[in-house]
């Protein structure tokens, strides 16, 4: 699946520069903090802006061409900005022109459909990096991983996480909780466990995000067992208990009809 464009830069700039075409594109007037940090310069279209003030019309009328941190700075700003469409046409502007996208763009694209729970888009993205020759880092992995997790598809966050030895890819802490957190979400509780024990056998250290999404999916399935085990592990392991853990140990003992323990956790609170 490509991503679409919101506007065809060709058809619309008319601009000297070869590279004046490069963004021209309608957003919200909230990036033009954006703009402004492009190379170059950003010159708006006031009269645009004047009629509606939420759009405005930007054309990058650049000096010198962008090179690829041009680019990387750009798409990662839009993805903060939670404007995936944007991302991905600047990183297919690069495909265009050069400089060619390299792991860091790829990346930067990546994160903006994380941000935007477009995990089919960033799906596409990595098998892009594959043709390409592009190694994907863990940055690109943990932000696939994520965005599948954010859209509840714990299937293909499993699944990319599993092929990350494969390609040589460790996981960082930051990948594993996106993993738990997509079981948790997924009611996957043995599953989401056995990531959580994987961490301690790969000497990943937990946190306590990891502990909060493994126990919330013991919790959901009734598992208070396993939840309170999880609980004991957390200080052990350098981790303090919070809300989150409480309420899903209280909620596997409610579902598990030990209402006895709910109160224990109440009282511990």
């Amino acid at each position: 699946m490509k991503c679409n464009a919101l506007m065809t830069c060709r058809s619309r700039s008319k601009l000297a520069s070869p590279f004046g075409d490069l963004l021209h594109l309608t957003i919200p007037t909230q990036l033009r903090h954006f703009c402004r940090g492009f190379q170059g310069g950003i010159h708006l279209s006031r009269s645009l802006a004047e009629k509606n003030p939420d759009l405005v019309v930007t054309t990058c009328q650049l000096k010198t061409p962008p090179n690829a941190r041009d680019y990387t700075v750009a798409i990662s700003s839009l993805g903060k900005a939670t404007f995936w469409q944007h991302a991905c046409h600047l990183l297919a502007g690069m495909l265009e022109r050069h400089p060619n996208p390299n792991i860091f763009s790829y990346s930067a694209a990546i994160s903006a459909c994380e941000k935007g729970g477009q995990w089919e888009h960033a799906m596409t993205l990595l098998e892009k990096m594959a043709r390409a020759s592009i190694d994907p880092d863990v940055i690109a992995y943990s932000a696939a991983i994520s965005a599948c997790e954010k859209c509840g598809e714990w299937q293909q966050a499993l699944t990319l996480f599993e092929a990350m030895p494969n390609v040589r890819i460790i996981p960082h802490v930051i990948t594993y909780n996106a993993t738990i957190s997509a079981l948790e979400k997924g009611e996957q509780w043995n599953l989401a466990v056995t990531v959580l024990q994987l961490m301690f056998q790969t000497q990943m250290l937990p946190d306590v995000i990891s502990f909060s999404a493994a126990i919330s999916a013991c919790g959901k399935a009734g598992q208070w067992q396993h939840a309170f085990i999880l609980m004991e592990k957390m200080p052990k392991a350098r981790i303090g208990l919070n809300v989150i853990c409480y309420n899903a140990a209280i909620s596997a003992c409610e579902k598990g009809n030990h209402w006895q323990f709910s109160c224990v956790l109440l009282q511990a609170m």
